[in-house]
Parts: structure tokens; C-alpha cells; sequence
């Protein structure tokens, strides 16, 4: 049934999705508010791919929850909101390494908290992150779940193992936090595997103390470690104990009936959705769920309220925090003019960043012998056409990498390590190394990420060959604002015509003088 503003399909007769655009929430008693993978999106959506308004900030988030909370009061229900984790790597608000954002997280009441994989890449997150009395942990202390990830050091948990959610009528929900089997967190962590931990007597004794479970779980709502968890749940506590998955991980909207008692949903990205999920406990339970489009009217028409009372001191609160941090960082100055939309899409991204950025920007002399390396994971948004800010450039290119080198490999060195290494080669997502001579030397440039790798390679091939940091202050991220700044006007009132003469002759050197390389870190 298509009505003005509200998409209603119904999947069986267990699960119900809306897409809720100025339209009722489906509520039920257990109710459920959810953002996940929002990568320091907390200042809302202010340009849009497809042009529907996302503009809803954490401020918003906050208010918007806030009248939820109450209205779960009146209809005698209970009502979470959750966070699933990956809450850095994103725009300007989160650099350096979630340092800026922490603060404005910590404002919003998560009852919990999952760890996502962006969270354990670099020490430095993981020290603001585990920071005593200011760190996330430390802040939301029993609400941050961490179900299969411990510190190497100790083996103890970085946060909760479970959370036991009290109800209204005499129920309990108990909480899980789990990570996908992450291999290339930093060392100073361990993610167990899922199927190590769900084996735990722990997780036995906790499922025992929930009428049902919640399980945040960091990974594709198909992924086939959502059914790992869900086998041992049902070995444990038979065929009609309810789970609801709250998912997330690869930045999409789905959801997956798994049995007449569990349901999998994830919920977008970038603060492009905010979930809400509503259960009922019939036999067997309803599953109600509606991906609620962030916009500030649409939350205002859901909760019924006038838009001159939406707001509310805590959510302002957090709206004035956001813009004194936006201006302290300058996110919001403007750079330069794009002459056309950037898209992580479109071919031609890659081949301006391969072909002009890097080289131009990095001086490199010996064209004839360059070859670099990027993940498809590099840009994360588009860069659209006309005016650019600082905030725009990162949230295209956030991960400010150090650049490195490998002068003189052989080619054949060169594709010994891209096709030996099986992470490289089975996480591909484009590689163009047809024109990798085996004979010839190349001066060989990638991101950070990959040192560790290459120079693994470059061992097992037994190469005499030396990386070295690429004497350069610019990174993966500042590499693209020194290009905007010196190749496209200052200004759109400048004009565009000029667009591209400081170094269109870059443009013609070779076909794509790199690879484009998958990484786990892409989502």
C-alpha cells in the first residue's frame, strides 16, 4: 500500500518494515531506537547523494529519543536507544582519531554501546577511547559491550561481556556486543572469535537471565556468524526464546528473517537512518521495524509535537557544542570550487587521485616508473560539484594515512606480493597490474595501512629493498586540499573555466598507474 509519505510492505506475517517519512512509529513492548556506523556524522547530513533531507543532528537524535522516552512512559512500554559502534574515522568533527566527537557522544544517553572495527585499527583511538574518567568506556562504563574483544595484555574485556536491561511488568533484556572476526585489529587488542565466545560458560549464564536478547552485533545482517550466535542461543535456550540482531558494519539498510523467534536488521549509515524497532510478545512475537528518515520535520511529525518544542535544552545543548567544535576546527571553510561531482563511483576518481594528486602532490620525478596502491575504502562520500569546504574533504578522504615508498622493486617482486599475500589478492576489489612489466623497477607508493604488508612481501621475496615515509607533511587526506587549493578556484564566483591548467598535463601519463585494493578497513 504507497500512501503520501509512508512506504508500508509487509514482509510475513512475523516482521512488518516502514519507511517512516512523517508517519507513526510501530510500537511495541520492547521498543528500540538505533543508530550505527555514523563515523562522526553528528552534525547531520548537509549535502545529500540522493537528494532526500538527512539534516537531523545528534541534537536532534537527542531530543527526538528524549520524547520517545516519554512516550514509552504513557503506553507502559520499554524503549532503549542504541549505539552499534564505528563512531570515528568519518568527517573533520572526529580528527584526531575521535578526540573532537567524544565529547558530544558522551552527551547522548546510549544504554548501549557496541565496538565497532574503526575503533581498534589505531592506538591512538584505542587510548581516547579507553581513557580513565573521560574515555567511552570509562563514560558509559556497563552500557559499552565488547563481547569478544579483550586487551592482549590482560585478556580482560574492553568493556561489558552482556548488560541486563530491566523492563517494565517484571521482564529483563540481556545485552550483547559482538565484533565480526577482525584479524587486523591494532596489537594491543584481541578479538575473539565469535564461535570461541558464544562457547563461554559466561554467555551460557547470561542468556538464562533475559526473557530475551538483544544482540548488537557489528557485521552484515546475513553474515553467516549472525546464524553462529543464533545456533548456540537455540542449543541454550530452545526454539522460542526471542533475539532481535541489531546489525551494521557494511552501511546498508536490510533485514533477514532467521526463525519464527529472531529477526536481523541493520540500519544505513552516516546518520542517514535512525532505527526503530518495536517487538511484541505474542507466540510467536511481532517484529515491527522502520527506517525513519533524519530529517528535523520528519522527527517532529513522528513524535506529534510542535516544531517550537522539539528541542530540548539537553539537545540544544549538544547543537551548540557541535558548532563551537565545527568552528574551532574551521570544518566549515571554504577551499576551493569543484568543477564536477567526485564519487568513490566513479573511475574517474580513481584515476585523478592515482594519475594527479599523488604524483603531482608528491613530486614525484620518475613517472615512468611510478605505481601506487589505494584501497576503494579511500573515499568514503562523494565531493560534490561547486563550493568545497575543509569539513567536505575529509568526509571524502578521511583516514590523514602517511604516504610511503618502496624504490626499486622489481615487477616481478611487485606481483609476487599483490598475488601472494591472501589478503590482498582475495579482499580485491579492482587491480589493474596489467601493465606491470616483471622486469622492470618501479617506485612503488602506498598508504600507510599497508606498510606492515608490503614490507611482510617484501621479506618473502627476499628483496634488499628499503620503504621509507615519503618526505612530505602532506597525508591520504591533506593531499587533497593542497590539490584543491593550488588546481581549482578559490571561489565558484571565479568561474571554472581555468579548471585543470596548473597540471591537466599530469592527466596523460600512463593508464592507471596503481591498484585499487579492498581492505577490511573499507566500512
Amino acid at each position: 500500500q504507497l500512501k503520501k509519505h509512508r512506504f508500508f510492505t509487509a514482509i510475513s506475517p512475523l516482521l512488518f518494515c516502514i519507511v517512516v517519512n512523517g508517519s507513526s512509529l510501530p510500537w511495541g513492548k520492547l521498543n528500540l531506537i538505533v543508530v550505527t556506523d555514523v563515523h562522526t556524522w553528528v552534525s547531520g547530513q548537509q549535502r545529500q547523494i540522493d537528494g532526500i533531507q538527512k539534516t537531523a543532528d545528534y541534537g536532534d537524535l537527542l531530543s527526538f529519543s528524549s520524547h520517545l522516552k516519554n512516550i514509552s512512559t504513557l503506553k507502559m512500554a520499554d524503549i532503549f536507544l542504541l549505539n552499534n559502534g564505528d563512531i570515528v574515522d568519518g568527517t573533520g568533527i572526529g580528527y584526531p582519531n575521535g578526540e573532537s566527537v567524544t565529547p558530544i557522544i558522551q552527551k547522548i544517553p546510549f544504554d548501549l554501546v557496541n565496538c565497532g572495527n574503526h575503533e581498534l585499527y589505531e592506538n591512538a583511538t584505542l587510548r581516547n577511547l579507553l581513557t580513565p574518567n573521560s574515555g567511552l568506556v570509562s563514560h558509559f562504563s556497563e552500557n559499552y559491550l565488547t563481547s569478544n574483544t579483550v586487551l592482549t595484555s590482560t585478556g580482560k574485556h574492553l568493556g561489558n561481556k552482556y548488560r541486563i536491561l530491566p523492563g517494565r511488568d517484571g521482564l529483563n533484556y540481556v545485552a550483547f556486543g559482538f565484533l565480526y572476526n577482525m584479524k587486523d585489529s591494532s596489537k594491543q587488542v584481541k578479538v575473539q572469535t565469535v564461535q570461541h565466545t558464544v562457547n563461554q560458560t559466561w554467555f551460557r549464564e547470561a542468556l538464562k537471565m533475559g526473557n530475551a536478547a538483544i544482540i548488537l552485533a557489528h557485521m552484515d545482517f546475513k553474515d553467516p556468524l549472525i546464524d553462529v550466535i543464533l545456533s548456540r542461543v537455540r542449543q541454550l535456550q530452545g526454539n522460542e526464546y526471542p533475539v532481535v540482531f541489531l546489525t551494521g558494519h557494511t552501511h546498508i539498510r536490510g533485514s533477514s528473517i532467521l526463525d519464527r523467534y529472531a529477526i536481523s536488521i541493520e540500519f544505513g549509515h552516516y546518520l542517514d537512518t535512525i532505527g526503530f524497532v518495536g517487538i511484541n510478545f505474542t507466540s510467536p512475537p511481532t517484529f515491527n521495524f522502520s527506517n525513519i528518515v533524519p530529517s528535523r520535520e520528519n522527527l517532529v511529525n513522528i513524535t506529534n509535537i510542535s516544531s517550537d518544542r522539539f528541542d530540548t535544552e539537553e539537545g540544544i545543548e549538544i547543537k551548540r557544542i557541535i558548532s563551537i567544535t565545527r568552528k574551532a576546527m574551521s570544518l566549515d571553510e571554504v577551499i576551493g570550487c569543484n568543477p564536477r561531482t567526485l564519487s568513490p563511483n566513479d573511475p574517474f576518481t580513481w584515476n585523478l587521485y592515482l594519475n594527479t594528486v599523488v604524483p603531482v602532490m608528491l613530486h614525484v620525478k620518475d613517472r615512468d616508473n611510478y605505481f601506487s596502491m589505494v584501497s576503494p575504502g579511500a573515499f568514503r562520500y562523494n565531493l560534490f560539484q561547486g563550493v568545497v569546504t575543509r569539513d567536505d574533504v575529509i568526509s571524502f578522504s578521511p583516514f590523514h594515512e602517511k604516504f610511503y615508498v618502496a624504490s626499486g622493486v622489481m615487477g616481478s617482486i611487485l606481483l609476487g606480493i599483490i598475488r601472494n599475500d591472501t589478503f590482498l589478492a582475495s579482499s580485491s576489489h579492482s587491480m589493474n597490474i596489467s601493465n606491470i612489466k616483471p622486469e622492470k623497477q618501479y617506485n612503488f607508493y602506498f598508504p600507510g595501512f599497508y606498510k606492515d604488508r608490503i614490507e611482510a612481501g617484501l621479506l618473502q621475496f627476499s628483496s634488499t629493498v628499503e620503504l621509507s615515509a615519503v618526505e612530505t607533511p602532506l597525508n591520504t587526506t591533506s593531499v587533497w586540499e593542497k590539490y584543491i587549493q593550488e588546481s581549482w578556484p578559490r571561489s565558484c564566483e571565479e568561474g571554472l573555466s581555468n579548471h585543470g591548467t596548473t597540471h591537466e598535463n599530469t592527466l596523460s601519463f600512463g593508464a592507471i598507474a596503481g591498484i585499487l585494493l579492498a581492505a577490511t578497513f573499507v566500512v
